[in-house]
């Protein structure tokens, strides 16, 4: 599948302009913020269960062409830095260059709950993991 700049929108987003302000200053703030010419992207280096690992944390602008960017700028400018990239979070599109990896060997298995505060509000829409836009922005791990 050719990646493509169709751009995936979510039910269910944070608004990134705010919400980045301040959640990149979080932990020990070293974070790397890329801006290109139609989208970002955030992605953090660090060595994880003895693995460098490059964590793509967040695209800004998701879609395969954008990812597809935010791979190859990592190639080319950290390659010796990184044995992995590692993205978590569910796409909804093909050709985002990267590998899907069977659950039994994800390194780590994250949990998501949520709970309508109007009772039969929106539930099927909620409840729908495919309608958040959610990945390692949204968590204080890294």
């Amino acid at each position: 599948t050719l990646a493509t700049d169709n751009r995936s929108l979510f039910v269910v987003e944070k608004e990134d302009e705010s919400y980045n302000k301040t959640r990149y200053k979080r932990g020990d703030g070293h974070y790397s913020i890329v801006k290109m010419d139609s989208f970002s992207f955030v992605y953090k280096i660090m060595t994880y269960e003895n693995i460098r690992t490059a964590f793509l944390i967040d695209v800004i602008g998701k879609s395969s062409l954008n990812f597809n960017r935010a791979i190859r700028y990592l190639f080319t400018h950290e390659k010796d830095n990184f044995d992995l990239i590692l993205y978590v979070g569910s796409l909804s599109f093909n050709g985002h260059g990267l590998i899907k990896v069977p659950h039994k060997f994800e390194p780590k298995h994250f949990n998501f709950t949520c709970k309508p505060l109007v009772e039969g509000c929106y539930k099927e829409l909620i409840h729908d993991i495919r309608n958040w836009d959610v990945n390692l922005s949204n968590y204080d791990l890294i």
